[in-house]
């Protein structure tokens, strides 16, 4: 008799976090960062200057599978959490066919 095999969910084979752009400077974190607070004091929502990404990257080697840019952080930790809820309720095809394979620029 075989046993039914335990489904695998895509949080077995990807994770997903917040992340700024690897290639963004010291100077450039700084001028995000005064742009950020001015577009803050005249009531803007800054959602331009974030410069965060939720980024799904394989468990086995790191590689990036999806970057998805939300717009601000709100929407950055809204769209984090429900990329980790699928991950832990889809199986790893059905979490890409749903978020789509490949990098968004």
């Amino acid at each position: 008799m075989s046993e039914t095999p335990t489904p695998v969910t895509a949080d077995s084979v990807y994770k997903a976090e917040l992340e700024a752009p690897e290639h963004e400077n010291a100077i450039a974190k700084a001028g995000r960062f005064v742009a950020e607070v001015a577009s803050r004091a005249f009531g803007d929502d800054s959602s331009a200057f974030t410069g965060v990404a939720v980024v799904v990257r394989r468990l086995d080697d790191g590689a990036e599978v999806r970057r998805i840019d939300a717009g601000n952080y709100e929407s950055d930790e809204t769209v984090l959490a429900m990329v980790r809820e699928d991950l832990a309720s889809l199986s790893p095809e059905d979490f890409l066919e749903t978020w789509g394979e490949g990098t968004e620029g």
